[in-house]
């Protein structure tokens, strides 16, 4: 997983500083926030599966279309696709069938209006032998917009091969036939409608006998055996045929789930071993778009584009089954942590040196960075908790009248959004009391006492707090605030 960017964001409160005469400006903090991930497409697409019969010489299938949910949903378009049909490749072609699976009709799950099921059939020729593919849309009804536009379904694929034949002599053989689905292998066993006789059965997986009976003329069963089973089919103890689990490519769909980060969107996107090579895309709601294609087997989880514009969404479409979702973005609560940190300013009659105490609760180290308008300047670093008191204060050796010292604060990883916290420190003035021996004055020798606050001393008390965004696993948001008071101790 690649590591997000550090980044921090200051909102900070002004007051007008006593003897200092600092400012600090200050901008409101941006509302964030909304309804949790929202999908919009109706909920689960239904599900849709097929099987086959041979009947009186034809090839009869049946698909069968099912509510997963109780959104209201409507088949909008049925397309066939079959060996020989059309030109260019096989296109898909409009289809009606017979049955209640047709345009407009509508499906519903624990509806006392419409039915939870469609089912359609459709008839070929008992010498046909080939793939048979079919794709149902169903649009869904939203109950303020009406009907809206829903995804098309995978292609759900029959094989048939071998031959139908009607029964010409009066009598009829047993015989089997095997669909595979996404979850099993679905096994039917039938006696022929015109057989003279019952005919026994036995189904065996791995050499052992899993189903057996007998079936009288006309009579079927059917059997499941899930992922992976081969199954073989004896008739009055002799071998008919061996059928193998062996699902369609499009039943291990990719899938997906995106995350609201602090900053950015957060996709997680698989494809398992035995699906499809799949492309999601994703366009945010400024028009921003960028796609990521998986391999079966690959897995991808990181950000996927940045959080931009008023009122974020994330629509993502996912090819090649067409769902589409939209997210709307909601900002999670663990992006807000705590810094604080408190200065004094005070100057005496060497100069002017500062006091710092990092108070950060939530571990937030800060840089506090100190620019002379003479001399070299100074970084300081104070993990959390940490601080320079007077047994270890920060002094500058001032110059000369109108000394000042310029700070600097910023976190020691990222940076803050607004700019780093800056102010400068009040002019230095060699005439204070107390100070007739300082620099400039007399013959300009101090002692250690001079160094320390004295009385007529110019003193600063600054502090402040930032709730700043590290990177702990996640990425975090940074609050600011700021407050600055002065007093002069006389």
């Amino acid at each position: 997983m690649k590591r997000p960017l550090k980044k921090f964001v200051a909102v900070v409160a002004a007051v007008a500083i006593g003897l200092s005469g600092a400012l600090l400006a200050a901008s409101p903090a941006q509302a964030h926030g909304g309804p949790s991930e929202t999908k919009q497409g109706g909920g689960p697409t239904p599900g849709f599966s097929s099987e086959f019969d041979c009947v009186d010489g034809k090839w009869v299938i049946t698909w069968t279309l099912s509510a997963r949910d109780d959104t209201k949903r409507k088949v909008s378009e049925i397309r066939m696709q079959k060996p020989g049909q059309g030109q260019g490749g096989n296109p898909w072609n409009s289809v009606e069938l017979d049955g209640d699976l047709r345009v407009d009709e509508i499906l519903q799950q624990g509806s006392q209006t419409y039915p939870s099921e469609l089912s359609g059939t459709y008839v070929l020729d008992g010498d046909f032998s080939g793939m048979v593919k079919l794709q149902v849309r169903t649009d869904w009804w939203h109950q303020h917009r009406g009907w809206r536009t829903g995804g098309i379904s995978p292609d759900n694929s029959v094989k048939i091969s071998g031959e139908c034949k009607a029964d010409e002599t009066g009598e009829s053989q047993p015989w089997s036939y095997a669909k595979s689905t996404c979850e099993f292998i679905k096994v039917k066993v039938a006696n022929g409608p015109r057989a003279t006789a019952n005919s026994s059965f036995e189904l065996r997986v791995d050499g052992e006998t899993r189903q057996s009976g007998e079936l009288t003329p006309g009579e079927w069963e059917y059997f499941k055996f899930y992922e992976g089973e081969a199954v073989e089919v004896y008739f009055d103890g002799e071998l008919y045929d061996s059928y193998e689990w062996n699902p369609e490519a499009w039943c291990f769909p990719g899938d997906y789930e995106v995350t609201s980060g602090c900053f950015n969107w957060i996709a997680n996107l698989w494809v398992p071993e035995y699906g499809e090579t799949t492309t999601w895309t994703f366009t945010d709601n400024t028009g921003a778009s960028t796609e990521v294609t998986l391999s079966p087997g690959e897995e991808f989880y990181d950000e996927v584009l940045a959080v931009a514009g008023d009122n974020p969404s994330l629509t993502v479409t996912q090819d090649p089954n067409g769902e589409t979702a939209t997210y709307e973005y909601d900002q999670p609560a663990d992006c807000f942590k705590e810094a604080e940190f408190e200065l004094v300013e005070g100057a005496n009659c060497e100069g002017v040196f500062f006091y710092a105490h990092n108070s950060s609760q939530d571990g937030v180290d800060l840089n506090f960075e100190f620019v002379p308008s003479a001399g070299e300047a100074k970084t300081v670093v104070l993990a959390a908790g940490e601080y320079r008191d007077a047994e270890d204060p920060i002094t500058f050796t001032a110059d000369a009248d109108g000394f000042t010292v310029d700070l600097t604060v910023t976190p020691v990883e990222g940076e803050f959004e607004d700019g780093p916290v800056t102010f400068t420190s009040a002019a230095w003035a060699s005439d204070q009391k107390g100070c007739a021996d300082a620099p400039g004055k007399g013959d300009g020798e101090t002692d250690d006492a001079s160094r320390l606050p004295v009385t007529g001393t110019s003193m600063m008390i600054a502090t402040g707090s930032a709730a700043a965004l590290l990177l702990a696993g996640a990425l975090l948001f940074l609050l600011m605030r700021r407050r600055h008071t002065a007093q002069n101790w006389e």
